[in-house]
Formats: C-alpha cells, sequence, structure tokens
C-alpha cells in the first residue's frame, strides 16, 4: 500500500512504521511531513519519492531492497536526510532537475540534516546527481576505508560535467572509544617483608612431634638462668619426702656441672643433707 503524503497546511508525522510491497512506498507531494524511524523496504519504484517542491525531514529511517532508488528526489524537492542506511537498492538516493537533498553539511546547524547515513551496498551508484545543483552529502559512511574510494561510489560531476558535484568530504570519523586503564592486583606481602613474622622462631618436626629450634646462642643463657634458680629450688625441696626429692635432683644432676645427692633425714629435724 502506498503513503501519498499531500500538501497539508500541517506537518504530517509518520513514526516507527514499516512501509513495503507498494509502488512507491512513501510519496512526498508538495509536503513536509517528519519521518522518522521505521523500515520501507521491498517497494517496487522507491521507498520515499519526494515530488513537487516537498521538503520532509527524514531521520533514523530503514531504506533497503527498493526496486529503483531508497529515496528518489525530483521536481525541485529538498529532502533533509539524517542517520539513514540507505543500502540494496538499485540507487542509493538520485536526484532530478532542480531538486536538492541535503545529506549532510558542516559546518552543523539546527536546521541543516548533520549526515550521519549510512549509504552503501546499493547496486549502481549510491548517491546519483542528475541535476546541475550541487549536492551536500558530508559526514556520511560510504562503506569504504579510503576517502578516496568515495568517488567510485558516486555519479556527479566528474563523471559528466553537466551535473553537479555531490560534496562528501568529510566523511564521518566515529569517535574513539576510550578504554579504562586496567586494574592491577597488588601482590601479597612475603613472610620476610612482614615484620610480625620475621621474628618468629622457626620450628622443625621430631618423632616427639613439633618442637622449636633453639639457636646456638641461647644454650648459655637458659643454662645460667636454671643456674641460677638453683637455691631457691633446693631450698624448697628440703621440706620435700625424700622418695620425690630424688627424682628430682637426677633431673637436676642432668643439667648441673656437679651431681646432686641427698642423706637421709636428721632425726629431729626433717631436714636432709644435700652435697
Amino acid at each position: 500500500m502506498e503513503l501519498p503524503l499531500k500538501i497539508s497546511m500541517t506537518k504530517s508525522v509518520l513514526q516507527n512504521c514499516i512501509v513495503e510491497y507498494a509502488y512507491k512506498g512513501i510519496t512526498c507531494y508538495g509536503s513536509s511531513p517528519i519521518i522518522s524511524g521505521g523500515e520501507v523496504r521491498y517497494n517496487h519504484n522507491a521507498g520515499i519519492s519526494c515530488e513537487v517542491k516537498a521538503a520532509p525531514v527524514i531521520t533514523n529511517v530503514f531504506l533497503m531492497g527498493n526496486g529503483f532508488a531508497g529515496i528518489n528526489c525530483e521536481l525541485a524537492s529538498a529532502p533533509i536526510i539524517s542517520a539513514c542506511t540507505i543500502s540494496e537498492n538499485i540507487y542509493g538516493v538520485i536526484i532530478f532537475s532542480k531538486s536538492v537533498p541535503d545529506l549532510g553539511t558542516i559546518p552543523l546547524d539546527g536546521k541543516k540534516s548533520k549526515g550521519e547515513n549510512r549509504i552503501t551496498n546499493n547496486f549502481e551508484f549510491d548517491v546519483y546527481n542528475h541535476s546541475n545543483n550541487p549536492v551536500n552529502a558530508q559526514n556520511n559512511i560510504w562503506g569504504v576505508t579510503n576517502p578516496r574510494e568515495v568517488s567510485r561510489v558516486i555519479y556527479d560531476k566528474a563523471d559528466n560535467p553537466s551535473y553537479g558535484e555531490v560534496i562528501y568530504a568529510p566523511v564521518f570519523t566515529p569517535p574513539a572509544v576510550i578504554q579504562p586503564p586496567p586494574i592491577i592486583a597488588a601482590a601479597a606481602p612475603k613472610a620476610a617483608d612482614n615484620p610480625t613474622e620475621s621474628n618468629a622462631t622457626p620450628v622443625t618436626e621430631s618423632s616427639s612431634g613439633t618442637i622449636p629450634e633453639v639457636s646456638d646462642e641461647s644454650v648459655p643463657a637458659a643454662a645460667q638462668t636454671v643456674q641460677d634458680s638453683f637455691p631457691q629450688l633446693l631450698t624448697s625441696l628440703t621440706s620435700s619426702p625424700s622418695p620425690v626429692v630424688e627424682p628430682v635432683l637426677n633431673e637436676i644432676s642432668s643439667i648441673s656441672d656437679e651431681p646432686l645427692s641427698v642423706e637421709p633425714k636428721r632425726p629431729g629435724t626433717g631436714v636432709g643433707k644435700f652435697s
């Protein structure tokens, strides 16, 4: 079904619609509608035909697979076309007679097209300027990596001096993507770097279990400490019965340089004699 948008005192709005399998998908005849979003596809002649001084504002529309052109401009029409995808038509955009479409104008202002159209993979030409007027088509994506190759998908004054020029430079450059800085995890501190662990006494395994490893420098100090405690220890042992004292003295003798022994208690005193 074809959608004719003819001369009107008010602006028509066509938003987010799918128009397909018509002779002409949308015909703008002397009118200035707003066509935003949606798809215009698989129509026999043109996806959108702008005729008789029509000046529609066409934004974010997907125009694909139309038999003659994605957008046809004739009879002094002046559509403003921004951010559209125009692909796989016979011609992407074709311009006749005194028509002057705006496909992108630099510098930008609020009344002109910002460009950013993706005009690629049309079978004849992406833009065919059959009029004698220059056409602005700046800031667009043409499907080629080298901007100099854009002229190969455009038919204009360079191909026929009687036609107007298509001004395509500069082409659209997508904004650079700023990568966030990498996150580097801090390494765990080594055991030697930890002051609470550097003074710890190393341990070794033995047949009797885990015991602390004592350095040679600490042995004399330990022996001196034990011998300094002998007088107090011996004094406390004098009041102990002989069967209890004897094993303790034997243990002390293994540490002391001189053997110790205890004599039987003197009668009436309850005190033995140490030697």
